[in-house]
């Protein structure tokens, strides 16, 4: 396992998990006439996706950090608060909404 905790501004938060993310994930490659494509076990793209909401959402009154993980079968991003109003885990798995 590894570890990172993301503080500081938002950006610099961003940059530095973004970039353990990309040092640390495994990468395959594929030759397609001359030349070589990399991909990344996970994309790009979920991973941005996942880390702009979780540091764009966060609860910035508490003081723990944004912190991203990666497992040898996942990669955890976890993020300070609590689900807004009365918006809960359970709502969340059965599709409910709030406005």
């Amino acid at each position: 396992m590894a570890t990172v905790d993301c503080e500081g501004p938002l950006f610099e938060q961003f940059e530095t998990a973004f970039a353990f993310l990309l040092n640390r994930l495994s990468r395959s490659f594929i030759i397609r006439g001359a030349k070589r494509e990399e991909t990344l076990e996970i994309p790009e793209v979920a991973l941005r996706e996942a880390l702009l909401n979780a540091i764009r959402h966060r609860n910035y009154h508490q003081s723990s950090p944004t912190r991203v993980s990666i497992y040898d079968d996942r990669v955890e991003i976890l993020s300070p608060g609590t689900f807004p109003g009365p918006l809960d885990a359970t709502n969340l798995r059965a599709g409910l909404t709030f406005l």
